[in-house]
């Protein structure tokens, strides 16, 4: 198993396709923990559609190496398996906000006192507040606002929070499985991985 690491220049909405009432018109992905985290399947088709820009660019034997990689129409499945790009040390995170969080959200009857002031930290919408922020936006026309066009979205912050360092950037690993030991697979692989530029809105 290798890990794909991806670095954020700048703001990112991957999409759940929810919203939340009338606060957030479009939210992104959020664990159970309010962790966020890129979903394999976009990652998976971002790499994909890199590789169709490779093709297009005349990259030597590109079709074939996609269909290898990602499938191809007619049932074939490829060898690359992709899983959720989580933040870096989620699993220390996720493990320290579960025993911190109170019972209702996971519903485990938890019998140790958690003082207030730690289940307000803790709670699933302070620690998504603390990765992301909600951007309003409107539609215009000649430079004047549209009526009902307003928009809230949830964007992931660029820069990571837990990181003394000052505009230090937030960073996602995924697990990536390359079921071959084509050592060409690998390389088409890597060079889609450098062309991947956009992940989200």
């Amino acid at each position: 198993m290798e890990y794909l690491k991806i670095t954020l220049l700048s703001d990112l909405c991957v999409g759940n396709g929810e919203s939340i009432g009338n606060a957030v018109d479009t939210d992104v992905c959020m664990d159970r923990v309010g962790l966020p985290y890129i979903p394999a399947r976009r990652l998976k088709g971002c790499l994909k559609q890199a590789a169709l820009e490779l093709e297009q660019m005349g990259y030597e034997g590109a079709l074939q190496k996609r269909q290898k990689l990602f499938g191809d129409a007619y049932g074939e499945e490829g060898c690359l398996r992709v899983q959720d790009a989580v933040v870096k040390d989620a699993e220390i995170l996720r493990e320290f906000l579960a025993s911190k969080i109170p019972a209702d959200d996971f519903g485990e009857r938890r019998e140790r006192k958690i003082p207030d002031i730690v289940k307000r930290t803790a709670h699933v919408s302070s620690v998504a507040r603390i990765f992301s922020t909600v951007r309003g936006q409107t539609r215009l026309e000649d430079g004047v606002k549209v009526d009902n066009t307003l928009r809230f979205t949830r964007v992931i912050s660029r820069y990571d929070p837990f990181t003394l360092k000052d505009n230090s950037e937030m960073v996602f690993m995924a697990p990536v499985y390359l079921d071959t030991s084509d050592k060409k697979l690998h390389d088409f692989f890597e060079d889609c991985c450098r062309a991947t530029r956009h992940i989200g809105t």
